[in-house]
């Protein structure tokens, strides 16, 4: 039996990072949105419901909703919309094409090929697909995937009972058939073809007549003497029909007129989240299910039969899908027998695989195997990988376009308030509120505490009055999010970067831009040299640009790191500075040889990370810069001696990745902060475990010693930062103000101050208790 058109087509595209490839772009009576529940079939999104949308809107009121509908509202800011991301052409790996100028996209005509024009290709294997665009894709992602978890394990069963046993379904779906999708990509026009056959090896094809706007049956494609059957290729939209008033009809039965501009609402991809339950078929039994008048919820506690059953069950049977999603969701179950719930997304694959070549399904378990990215498993049994993605879409590579074939990308991230800025002639205003439009990406503070700065998804940055205790400059002029800030050691200069290719240097005092520095890539971080001579970039390239702080003119680029430089830190008498963040390295470097002519010094030494390709996320040094703690996702931290690089000690203190580290101030112990909740504190030179900080509910982003060594400070995705004392490890206070994941924590001991950032949009200050306060929780 033959592969279905839609199966190779959602096979060969997959791969590429767009989400799942939809054969049928077409709405289905209503178009796709972030939030739709369903399903997909034959290469068709199908809609149950939407979640973000009330009882009685449209696209809900027609087949209805779940019983005890709970309707899915996350912050309108956490939406990514970017526009034009997509060449005009995307094909699968082995399709390349061959004539630059009969390609889609030199054509400046509207269809852009028409007639006898046509694209010319060659397929390099002997399966393939590819996608024809109109106009730029556009698309739209959710970035909450905590909410998203918890709304799923919240309501997932009785999404199921409603596809089943409703009268307006009445399907046999599986659970982990149904989807939620979290992202689209659309265009208005479009052409979608796969193929598949040992005799389209090497071989040339040709796409030829009118595609893109309503293509008609002169619409062509053959690969060498071959031509596809038309069941392997489909366009549109389909022509709709104007509007016509009843008696104009006699008057123009054949109206020559235009017809209107399409809109984009046809979806090619969609970004989507499934789940799964360990030995889930005891869980759908009817007299368990209704037993109590309604679907049992997530922790209800189990029969006895059935617990007996999952703790005897040591392993998952892992079976091949089409979907890598069911690959990854039965992979996540396989890991621990403590893991009853799996919950993953298709942008969990891509973060995985985004360093290295996208596996095929076939090969899909064996690479996740080798991979062994950490999963967290929180108090509810929910299992989900634990990586931090953000939405890059991928040049086509497997195509020849030149670059002036493609549609130029634009990120419009959380661009809704773009139209309120002020022009460049005045790029400062003062807030009029005390928080961001989105999320704070970024969080500095003076070295004199008098101010403190924190950059935003809403691409701007403010500066805040520590003492007054309220915004005191919002600065405009970014394009894109913020994403790293650092400030000069005479506090006269902030430098801020984006997410684009630009820093921009602002006069603190008066709220003003002085100048921009352009390092032609995209700046994951920024720190000025301890001394004030420097500033420094860490580019997403793996590269370090340093700048004279006097002149602002690049004065050398440093290419050792291979990726994406996230983290530069400094010892505390400013001799040394360690680099990394994405990969199993981190480099050590004597400032000193920032100051020589050398244009690409080398480091003092390099700490590397052999087992298990574990990532360094995070470094601090010891406070007489003698030695580095590292914080890796495989669960450890590590202690090295900076000047060779050898490990001194490995402490294996995690069930989930660790996201931040701390030496204490007389260097004896060392902090880490982990995705598992928990902050473990140990010795730094035996590696005994002294102190277990347990009670946040979510993962901890950030863990800071206080200056005087009496506190410990850690900020977690459970909205609460959390003080506690750091001689017996008790929770002096649980500051609960945020409303969204806590991801950076700062003491600013002169103002005897604790500040915070957040997903919420806004910066928290607080003052810390007074001696013989230690243990009041608040």
């Amino acid at each position: 039996m033959s592969t279905p058109p839609w199966d190779i087509y959602a096979e060969q595209l997959f791969s590429l990072g767009y989400g799942y490839p939809l054969w049928i772009p077409e709405p289905n009576q209503h178009e796709v949105d972030i939030g739709d529940v369903g399903w997909i079939q034959d290469g068709e999104f199908c809609t149950l419901f939407n979640s973000r949308k009330p009882e009685d809107s449209p696209v809900n009121i027609d087949k209805g909703v779940p019983l005890h509908f709970d309707m899915f509202s996350p912050p309108i800011s956490h939406i990514y919309a970017c526009q034009e991301i997509m060449p005009k052409m995307v094909c699968s790996r082995g399709i390349r094409a061959m004539d630059a100028e009969t390609k889609v996209g030199a054509a400046t005509t509207d269809p852009p090929v028409s007639g006898g024009a046509g694209i010319d290709f060659i397929s390099t294997t002997s399966a393939g697909a590819l996608v024809l665009l109109d106009s730029p894709g556009q698309s739209e992602v959710l970035r909450s995937k905590l909410r998203i978890v918890n709304y799923m394990y919240d309501n997932h069963r009785s999404w199921l009972e409603f596809a089943n046993a409703s009268a307006s379904f009445g399907l046999d779906l599986d659970e982990e058939d149904i989807i939620f999708v979290c992202g689209t990509i659309k265009t208005t026009k479009w052409t979608v073809a796969a193929f598949q056959g040992v005799n389209f090896r090497q071989k040339e094809g040709l796409v030829t007549g009118p595609f893109g706007p309503y293509a008609s049956v002169d619409l062509s494609i053959s690969i060498s003497d071959q031509i596809l059957p038309t069941e392997h290729y489909r366009h549109g939209p389909q022509r709709r029909p104007r509007s016509v008033p009843l008696d104009h009809l006699s008057k123009c039965p054949e109206s020559t007129e235009p017809d209107l501009p399409h809109p984009p609402d046809q979806c090619l991809f969609v970004h989507y989240y499934k789940m799964k339950r360990r030995s889930s078929s005891w869980l759908f039994d009817s007299e368990l299910e209704w037993a109590a008048g309604g679907p049992l919820a997530l922790d209800t506690p189990w029969p006895v039969d059935a617990a007996r059953e999952f703790e005897s069950e040591q392993r998952v049977d892992i079976v091949q899908e089409s979907d890598p999603l069911n690959i990854l969701l039965d992979y996540i179950l396989s890991q621990s027998v403590e893991t009853k719930v799996a919950i993953a997304s298709d942008l969990d694959l891509y973060a995985i695989f985004a360093n290295r070549e996208f596996p095929r399904a076939s090969e899909m378990l064996a690479a996740l195997e080798e991979v062994r990215s950490a999963i967290e498993v929180d108090e509810r049994g929910v299992g989900t990988i634990s990586v931090d993605y953000r939405i890059d879409y991928p040049a086509n590579e497997s195509d020849s376009l030149s670059s002036d074939e493609l549609w130029q990308r634009v990120d419009l991230v959380n661009s809704v308030h773009a139209s309120d800025r002020n022009n460049e002639a005045d790029t400062r205003r003062k807030p009029h509120d005390a928080a961001h439009k989105g999320r704070v990406t970024a969080l500095t503070y003076a070295a004199d505490g008098s101010f403190v700065a924190s950059g935003s998804e809403d691409t701007n940055v403010l500066i805040w009055d520590v003492r007054a205790r309220v915004g005191q400059w919002r600065l405009e002029g970014h394009e894109d999010a913020v994403c790293a800030l650092a400030i000069s050691q005479d506090n006269a200069v902030l430098a801020s970067a984006s997410q684009g290719e630009h820093i921009i240097l602002w006069d603190v005092k008066r709220g003003e831009k002085l100048l921009e520095v352009v390092p032609y890539a995209a700046v994951d971080s920024l720190a000025y040299t301890p001394d004030g001579t420097k500033l420094i970039a860490g580019a997403s390239d793996g590269s370090l640009h340093v700048w004279s702080h006097a002149t602002y003119e690049l004065e050398k680029t440093i290419e050792q790191n291979t990726t994406a430089v996230t983290f530069i830190v400094f010892s505390q008498d400013g001799g040394r500075m360690a680099t990394g963040g994405t990969e199993s390295v981190c480099y050590i470097w004597e400032t000193v040889q920032l100051e020589l002519a050398a244009k690409n010094p080398q480091p003092l030494s390099v700490l590397t990370v052999e087992e298990n390709h574990a990532t360094i996320c995070a470094a601090a040094f010891s406070p007489d810069g003698l030695r580095v703690v590292t914080a890796t996702d495989d669960g450890s931290s590590r202690v090295w001696e900076a000047g060779t690089g050898e490990a001194l000690l490995i402490m294996h203190e995690h069930t989930g990745p660790v996201w931040s580290v701390a030496f204490c101030p007389d260097g004896k112990r060392v902090a880490s902060g982990s995705g598992d909740s928990t902050v473990k504190v140990c010795d730094s030179y035996t590696g005994e475990r002294l102190l277990s900080l347990e009670g946040h509910k979510g993962i901890i982003h950030a863990v800071q010693f206080s200056p005087d060594g009496r506190w410990i400070a850690s900020a977690a995705s459970d909205h609460t930062v959390r003080l506690w004392g750091a001689s017996d490890g008790l929770c002096a206070r649980i500051y609960n103000e945020h409303k969204d994941s806590v991801t950076s924590v700062v003491f600013l001991p002169k103002q005897q101050l604790l500040a915070s950032g957040s997903y919420d949009g806004t910066i928290q200050m607080r003052r810390l208790p007074l001696p013989g306060q230690s243990h009041v929780v608040a």
